[in-house]
């Protein structure tokens, strides 16, 4: 997903901003807790105080939390550049019901939608074609 050149969002009022901003902050937060949590449990499994052989468990949740954090960031740096809230696919506004709940999303509902189908579509034919399920 690329973002074109000159496309910006349509102003939001201030209280608007400020929520987003605080959803943001909350779940950077949350994201740092638990990636923080995960690497001082796989530390204390690597000093023989905690539960051993769960590596890759602990490697695939700090892998995921580290992302969410970085989509964290890609979102603050959107606000910065005033290309938060408008969808990467369509370039159409992001609904501020839709960014409340989701507020790194880079999809519109429809866009979203669309995606969403083409990936089931991808899996059923994987299981169809292979046996695999994805």
């Amino acid at each position: 997903m690329q973002f074109r050149l000159g496309v910006k969002m349509k102003p939001m009022i201030n209280a608007q901003k400020a929520r987003l901003h605080a959803l943001l902050d909350e779940q950077e937060e949350a994201a740092r807790g638990a990636l923080n949590r995960v690497l001082s449990v796989h530390s204390e499994a690597q000093s023989g105080s905690g539960p051993g052989g769960l590596e890759w468990d602990y490697a695939e949740q700090a892998a995921g939390y580290a992302l969410e954090i970085e989509r964290i960031a890609h979102a603050r740096s959107r606000l910065i550049a005033r290309t938060y809230g408008v969808c990467s696919e369509c370039l159409t506004d992001i609904a501020f019901d839709r960014l409340v709940a989701q507020p790194t999303t880079l999809l519109c509902e429809s866009c979203q939608s669309r995606f969403d189908q083409m990936k089931q579509l991808r899996q059923q034919s994987a299981v169809r074609e292979h046996g695999l399920h994805v």
